[in-house]
């Protein structure tokens, strides 16, 4: 049985949750039995995996399996389509809201939306802010965050949001307490400077998505697609320890969008080797104080 001390010390140590993205390929089932089979600590919902099932089948899956819920992904689209597409994206938020408190989840992450049919000026001074204030209204009701998440590159067609400070001046718009920030490591693979910059942001951070990358060449250009951890040469170890320093005490969500991994059946031993990492890098940290 733990002492005291040794629960609060384990209590306090960030989670590190298998974000369903990374296992593309497997069923519900198979990301539930992993997070014990793989020593991880919580599940990060993504509703590519039950889009056609309902909310309260996919709450019930989920408390049967008594696993942990970090977060749920994505909701959004705010700026997309007609009226009637605005507002059933509305609707699935508030959806997903609810699921999120039914599973304990801490947070919804939401990818906003290209500018559509305005100027994108409006969508990001106007129509997006609006917009999460009154689902941060709603989430607040529940205990649940809004955490919104910058798209770089080829995804920046779907959001306004493309960067660290584009979140930051989105969130001075919103100014809500429950709105924040899903830092997604990639982000340092083409802003070298973010690792050095965590005290401007660890605040705002309500969550981590944790993924790899190869980074090559005299401009440090990305190289390939996300990699787990240790697979790729973003400085995470360095940005974890950085975040905790700043007081950052969130999950961390193993968040891999690769094609060539989806194709495997067998993710266990990866998540295991992850696993294993996550661990020493805290142990290695709680020797050091």
């Amino acid at each position: 049985m733990l002492v005291p001390e040794e629960a609060k010390t384990q209590s306090a140590r960030p989670r590190l949750a298998l974000g369903q993205p990374t296992t593309r390929r497997w069923s519900m089932s198979d990301d539930l039995a992993a997070i014990e089979n793989c020593r991880l600590d919580a599940l990060a919902l993504w509703n590519g995996k039950f889009r056609s099932r309902s909310r309260r089948q996919v709450a019930r899956e989920v408390r049967r399996s008594g696993v942990a819920v970090s977060s749920l992904s994505w909701v959004g689209g705010f700026t997309q389509g007609d009226e009637f597409d605005r507002r059933q994206a509305c609707f699935e938020a508030l959806e997903a809201i609810k699921l999120a408190a039914e599973v304990g989840a801490k947070c919804v992450c939401v990818a906003t939306g290209g500018n559509g049919c305005f100027t994108e000026r409006h969508a990001a001074k106007n129509l997006i802010p609006g917009t999460l204030q009154k689902l941060a209204a709603y989430a607040a009701e529940f205990d649940v965050s809004i955490a919104v998440q910058p798209l770089p590159g080829h995804l920046s067609r779907n959001s306004v949001v493309r960067s660290v400070s584009d979140t930051l001046t989105l969130l001075e718009r919103v100014d809500r307490p429950n709105v924040g920030m899903a830092f997604p490591t990639l982000l340092m693979a083409t802003d070298h400077s973010l690792v050095n910059r965590v005290h401007e942001f660890a605040d705002a951070v309500k969550v981590v998505k944790l993924s790899d990358c190869r980074v090559s060449g005299a401009r440090g250009e990305r190289r390939g697609p996300g990699q787990l951890p240790g697979h790729g040469s973003l400085p995470l170890a360095t940005l974890i320890r950085r975040l905790g320093e700043c007081g950052y005490g969130g999950d961390y969500e193993l968040d891999v969008w690769n094609r060539s991994a989806w194709e495997r059946q067998d993710h266990a031993a990866s998540l295991r080797r992850t696993s294993r990492w996550f661990a020493d890098l805290h142990d290695g940290a709680d020797a050091a104080v």
